[in-house]
């Protein structure tokens, strides 16, 4: 884009790396690349046609990548499964666990100095309830 285009649109957010909000979590870009930044997104989902089992997949989208490939199955990072028979409060222990022994360790120590940083999650309020415990108003 020239730099008159980037001029007149500098006020528009047309990706994550735009927002102030990730320029403050993420920090400045390095080389070498010294973080990965992720969305994670859980929700149910019938693990058959039939509809008899659902499970709720975690996953992970690194918006380190670029924007074209970032929804490429390829690229989603499966974090955990959870099977439907699991109430809320056994969830949010398996959250809770999950968040203490592996994601704080990827975020304080990383692999090999690359840390690995959860932007956001992103579920419906169904989901914000069981994980959290906590009623919202939609």
């Amino acid at each position: 884009m020239s730099t008159r285009g980037q001029e007149m649109h500098a006020d528009l957010i047309t990706d994550i790396y735009d927002g102030e909000a990730w320029k403050n979590f993420m920090g400045s870009c390095n080389y070498p690349n010294d973080r990965i930044g992720l969305v994670s997104c859980g929700d149910g989902i019938p693990a058959f046609a039939a509809g008899t089992h659902s499970l709720k997949p975690w996953m992970h989208k690194n918006m380190s990548l670029p924007p074209g490939v970032r929804n490429k199955i390829k690229y989603m990072l499966l974090w955990m499964l959870l099977h439907e028979s699991i109430k809320p409060q056994g969830q949010r222990k398996y959250f809770d666990f999950a968040i203490d022994y592996e994601l704080n360790d990827l975020y304080y120590k990383g692999i090999h100095g690359v840390k690995v940083k959860i932007f956001t999650l992103s579920m419906d309020t169904k989901g914000r309830e069981e994980i959290s415990g906590r009623h919202f108003i939609s």
